[in-house]
């Protein structure tokens, strides 16, 4: 009856597929899709524009030898390199005096390049323009290079006709900034047709500080121009329409203006024309101490559109932490993507940020997470200043992003892949509340474990689990508590799914198995899920990116260890993939993609629905000590064993697989990786092909103590946990019969001999837990008495090993400690028992 439920629902499935047009970095350009540019110096770049033969021209502004902002131009060819036939070096800059920067850049129909900004002294309304090799055009302006009053340029418009119109604002001598518009014949000579035929217009909007931000040329020739003004202790958003010769279009709005509350203080930061006649703004809202991203949708007279989100307006917070919009794109089929800023919180602080959201206004579920998707380019805090939508549908966006000491230019482009899958994963982030603050594992009674030992520490493991589990629908325990990363965390704890040892942490991955299990028995679930994992080692091999594929491809979202310079050691589910990357549900860090850990992984583990064979078998133990376990047979061996200083490596029983694996880490407030414990040496057996006794040997090159913990699971996923204590060194090994069963429980037994109980008074005395020279003789003899007497009188073999436990009884807390005694005193009863 299970069966046939499985292959019903693994038939679903396969409709299921999710086909996305997701969004990650385009590798053929930069490093991995990323260009940083120094300047040796703090440096931010504010626009960018695209020239015809494709390259990339990038303004802003660096700081100085002197402390000061000059002006900042550079321009890269279509691969992300600076083009060094700009200016000899890809770089120019320009110092007027003092403090300088541009916020505006356009290249016209002759190749000639219009940045605008502002220089010193006085703030002045600056533009100049560049030839093609980014020498100063002469013939435009006085030497190249147009100043005004007091203002600020902050965007242009280029008219079809060649003139040019610059948007920002005047500083007026209150200190009452108010919109500015000025248009330029293509010589930059003032277009006495535009204003009150001077060229320039001033347009008064509150009343105070009214600063024209980003503007639009309709078809008509009208132009559209979106700003902010103080209302009072907050900001406001307008828009206002101006005829084709400057003046107010009062058809729009109220008098050629509309102002557009969203609650706190807001910023708009772009703007775009829709096919329609539509205009689409973004930008931010400061509300309670956070920002938030807005976008609106107007009608051609100025009004809300209804129809985007019910009444025309979005105000939306992506995570926690703040963000906010700096640009608007519209693709060809009317969606419409923002670019800007998204705190993520943790170390990763700040990253570049793109959304998509559909033409009602909803976000674009195949884009991205959920229509988010989150870029980081450095280490410290990153920011979409400006971005662009190529006729490719590439997106080029530039920002800044700080290197631990100044920010730095970053370029990054980004493309979408039509042959991408991108699974409707659940995403949970391990610093979410309740469970956040909350112990992850039984870290709190394991010595060495950094503080704080919580889950939004160290719970990438449990969490990445929650989120498979309710991918194949198990949302809910059988009690009806829902099942996220806090309660799974709890019930792991309760219920053998975590090893308890001194110094290390590790989670039984065929645990999950066995709730599934469970859930499926009570009805919380169609399938069971069986583990299995994947990396380089004796009898294994790692997932190979094609492989990986293929198995997300059949619905399997996985799970990926990865590690960067935050971490040594991570987990993050693997949820879907383009040509370039696999995309990522990152519960610390919410990166998008695989490319934050260099395109690497280290380890898969994977759960795909079971035919209810979830027999397992697991060993870990210190990663100073190695483990060797032989098929009941005896003929096969799986591990390593030390011998005499040299290691041996075998690799025979079916399946099995060895090798060391890394505990989690994560970055302590330095910012360095931080690891939780000390990682194990693990055997995995999934699915013994027979039953019978295992044997175990542990061995070391140096005299240690360690912690073995075996998990067995019957093929119904029935657990039983073995822990044994003990201590190892050079011909010291210690050896277990593991009596294993898929049907019935199993059971562990320490091998005891004369030669072990010798071998381990030895060890003991090395180390200093049996002390004293007198002391150590006579356990000595007497052990060695009790060998050569056995095999010709059994009672007084067995009375001589009563005599060495009296003095150990005498012993115990004075020259024979207590880990000593407990040792020595299992070796004994052990021995009798066998006679």
């Amino acid at each position: 009856m299970k069966k046939i439920l499985f292959f019903f629902v693994i038939f679903l499935f396969l409709f299921s597929t999710e086909v996305a047009l997701a969004a990650s970095f385009d590798t053929n350009f930069g490093i991995l899709g990323k260009t940083i540019t120094s300047f040796d110096g703090d440096a931010i770049p504010n626009k960018i524009s695209t020239q015809a033969n494709g390259k990339y021209l990038v303004a802003g502004y660096q700081v100085n030898t002197s402390n000061n902002r000059d002006w900042a131009i550079a321009r890269y060819d279509t691969n992300g390199d600076l083009d060094t036939s700009f200016n000899g070096n890809g770089i120019l800059s320009r110092d007027f005096g003092n403090h300088d920067a541009i916020h505006a850049v356009a290249n016209q129909a002759n190749n000639k390049i219009i940045v605008g900004g502002y220089s010193t002294p006085g703030f002045t309304w600056t533009l100049s323009r560049y030839n093609q090799d980014g020498s100063m055009d002469i013939d435009f302006g006085s030497g190249g290079t147009i100043t005004y009053i007091q203002g600020l340029i902050m965007d242009f418009i280029l008219q079809p006709d060649g003139k040019i119109i610059a948007i920002g604002y005047f500083i007026g001598f209150s200190g009452a900034d108010d919109v500015a518009l000025v248009r330029y014949n293509s010589n930059g000579t003032l277009d006495t047709s535009f204003g009150g035929g001077d060229g320039i217009v001033s347009t008064p909007i509150g009343g105070s500080n009214d600063r024209g931000g980003s503007g639009v040329l309709q078809p008509d020739g009208k132009i559209v121009v979106l700003g902010s003004f103080d209302a009072g202790g907050h900001d406001e958003i307008f828009l206002a329409r101006y005829n084709e010769n400057g003046s107010l279009d009062t058809s729009f709005g109220i008098g050629g203006k509309v102002i557009t509350h969203f609650g706190g203080s807001n910023g708009a930061t772009d703007l775009a024309l829709q096919p329609d006649g539509k205009i689409v703004i973004t930008g931010g809202a400061h509300i309670s101490g956070q920002n938030s991203t807005i976008l609106a949708r107007y009608g051609p007279d100025g009004s809300l559109d209804d129809t985007f989100d019910g009444d025309g307006k979005i105000l939306h917070s992506f995570s926690p932490g703040s963000d906010y919009a700096n640009a608007l794109m519209i693709q060809p089929d009317g969606k419409i993507i923002i670019a800007g800023v998204n705190d993520v919180g943790g170390p990763s602080g700040q990253d570049f940020m793109l959304a998509r959201f559909d033409t009602d206004g909803g976000l674009d579920t195949t884009f991205g997470t959920n229509g988010l998707f989150t870029a980081p380019i450095g280490s410290g805090n990153d920011i979409i200043n400006d971005a662009l939508l190529l006729s490719s549908g590439k997106i080029i966006a530039v920002g800044n992003t700080h290197n631990g000491s100044y920010n730095d230019w970053a370029i990054a482009r980004f493309v979408e892949s039509d042959n991408s899958v991108n699974l409707p994963v659940q995403y949970y982030s391990q610093n979410s509340d309740p469970w956040g603050p909350t112990e992850y594992d039984h870290a709190n009674s394991i010595l060495g474990f950094p503080t704080p030992t919580t889950m939004d520490r160290w719970g990438c493991v449990v969490t990445s689990a929650a989120m498979v589990l309710n991918y194949h629908g198990m949302t809910e325990f059988s009690d009806e508590t829902a099942i996220n990363p806090g309660t799974l965390n709890d019930w792991l704890k309760n219920n053998n799914g975590y090893s308890v040892a001194n110094t290390y942490s590790y989670i039984f991955w065929p645990a999950i198995g066995t709730l599934s299990e469970e859930l499926f028995g009570v009805g919380k679930s169609d399938v069971i899920l069986e583990h299995r994992m994947f990396r380089e080692g004796i009898g294994n091999h790692l997932l190979s990116e094609e492989e990986a594929k293929d198995e997300i491809s059949n619905e399997v979202p996985l799970i990926f260890k990865v590690k960067n310079t935050q971490t040594n050691g991570h987990f993050a589910v693997a949820k879907g993939f383009d040509t370039n990357t696999f995309f990522l549900n990152d519960p610390e860090f919410n990166h998008p993609d695989l490319t934050s850990f260099n395109d690497t992984y280290y380890q898969v583990d994977r759960f795909t629905p079971s035919n209810t064979d979830l027999s397992y078998i697991v060993a870990v133990v210190n990663p100073n000590v190695e483990i060797l376990v032989s098929s009941p047979s005896g003929e096969q061996k799986t591990g390593k064993l030390i011998t005499n200083g040299e290691t041996s490596e075998f690799d025979d029983i079916n399946g099995a697989s060895y090798g060391f694996s890394e505990p989690i880490s994560n970055p302590d407030e330095n910012g360095n990786p931080e690891s939780l414990g000390t990682g194990v040496n693990e055997f995995l057996l999934p699915k013994p092909s027979e039953d019978g006794t295992y044997e175990i040997t542990l061995s070391s090159d140096k005299f240690t103590s360690y912690t073995l913990n075996i998990a067995t699971f019957q093929d119904d996923g029935t657990q039983e946990v073995h822990t044994i204590e003990g201590f190892v060194g050079p011909g010291a090994d210690d050896e277990f019969e593991l009596n294993f069963s898929k049907d019935d429980s199993s059971n562990l037994n320490e091998i005891v001999t004369f030669d072990s109980l010798i071998a381990d008074i030895n060890l003991l005395h090395k180390i200093g837990d049996v002390q004293g020279f007198g002391i150590y003789i006579s356990l000595l003899a007497k052990a060695n008495a009790a060998k050569g007497i056995n095999f010709i009188n059994s009672k007084t073999a067995v009375n001589i090993l009563k005599s060495l436990q009296n003095e150990l009884n005498a012993q115990k807390g004075k020259k024979i400690s207590d880990r000593a005694y407990s040792i020595l005193s299992y070796d004994i009863q052990i021995l009798i028992s066998q006679f």
